[in-house]
């Protein structure tokens, strides 16, 4: 598997499977579950890339290190505050 992966609008359950390293019975339980929003058209089933995104970011699947960089670098743009952003200077109680 190369260190990139081609960014695409929709996804099939197999391409997905393949790009990222997942099994296909991973890819279809996750949708079974509603984990991975999936849209069926015809007989094919089909993942939105943006609802892929954040599957990945919300889960932050460590499957590989190209994997966790992307949802890191995913977290990072996200304007939420991370723990270490916060000051931990609080005082202790008496």
């Amino acid at each position: 598997m190369s260190a990139s992966i081609t960014r695409r609008k929709a996804w099939s359950a197999g391409e997905l499977a393949t790009a990222y390293g997942f099994s296909l019975a991973f890819v279809r339980k996750q949708i079974a579950l509603g984990a991975l929003p999936a849209k069926k058209i015809g007989r094919r089933v089909i993942v939105l890339d943006t609802d892929l995104q954040a599957f990945l970011l919300h889960h932050s699947l460590g499957v590989s290190s190209t994997h966790t960089s992307l949802a890191r670098s995913l977290a990072a743009s996200a304007d939420t505050p991370r723990q270490s952003d916060i000051s931990d200077d609080v005082g202790d109680p008496e």
